[in-house]
């Protein structure tokens, strides 16, 4: 009896001690995440002010609002828009930067709204660093593919944690995917990925992007994993068979409305 209580006591303090050592990984996550956030404040704000053809959006994807900066103080940016173009808060929306020679970006979160008269002030709170819009080399199809993703122990404490995960894809290309995980994930943290595609399995190796988006509170991060050390004819391969699948995924949509076609002929003559 005293062996088995000593047991369940030795095995409850190395669970608090896993949560702890864990909390604490998460916390210098996020100390470094608002860190490269501030850095992209310092390198991008006074380009982003003193140029001459700005032209700033607010997006996502219901809304375009083109708007202005009335304040930008630290994390926090302060937009007028008039009362016919809402925002919602505690919602994520991307601001786009336009400027002569780049297309700058962040995301952010309206957590305070001041009507004024016919307009109405929001304050922006950067949760994203601000940083240039990348342009794919590859084609990319949003869709979901099961993955496997394996990450190294991110401390030498942490032997019992399960390090291998299992997500969706948010999209594919013969570059990289995106992902949406709860785990906190540092970047440029090498991954291994196993998934399969058009009954061809593919075990690669991947580099963790630094993120620019994060999903509302609960649902998690979504990372970029670029993939590393693929040769020509498996990235061939990959690229082709990518869309390939997406043919399958169109002839399935097609097939699906013919049939809801059919279906609703049948509805009327009845």
């Amino acid at each position: 009896m005293q062996n088995k209580q000593s047991l369940a006591e030795l095995r409850k303090a190395k669970i608090e001690k896993l949560r702890m050592l864990e909390k604490a990984y998460q916390i210098k996550t996020k100390k470094r995440q608002l860190e490269e956030i501030q850095k992209s404040i310092l390198e991008w704000k006074n380009i982003i002010q003193t140029e001459g053809k700005l032209k700033i959006e607010i997006v996502d994807k219901e809304v375009n609002y083109i708007t202005k900066i009335s304040v930008w103080e630290g994390l926090q940016i302060i937009i007028e828009m008039p009362l016919s173009k809402p925002l919602y808060t505690n919602h994520i929306y991307t601001i786009n930067f336009s400027t002569s020679n780049d297309i700058l970006l962040a995301n952010v979160i309206p957590i305070k709204s001041i009507p004024k008269g016919a307009n109405i002030f929001y304050v922006l709170e950067l949760i994203s660093p601000v940083h240039k819009k990348q342009h794919r080399n590859y084609f990319r199809l949003e869709t979901k593919i099961a993955l496997n993703i394996i990450l190294p122990i991110p401390l030498e404490e942490l032997t019992e944690k399960d390090t291998v995960i299992n997500v969706n894809t948010l999209d594919i290309s013969a570059g990289g995917v995106r992902f949406l995980s709860k785990e906190i994930i540092e970047n440029d943290t090498i991954v291994k990925i196993n998934f399969n595609l058009q009954n061809n399995d593919y075990k690669l190796k991947g580099k963790i992007l630094t993120h620019f988006e994060e999903k509302t509170k609960g649902e998690g991060h979504i990372y970029r994993v670029a993939f590393i050390d693929i040769d020509n004819n498996m990235q061939e391969k990959l690229f082709h068979d990518i869309l390939s699948y997406q043919r399958v995924l169109l002839k399935q949509n097609a097939d699906a409305r013919r049939e809801e076609a059919k279906n609703r002929k049948k509805q009327i003559k009845q």
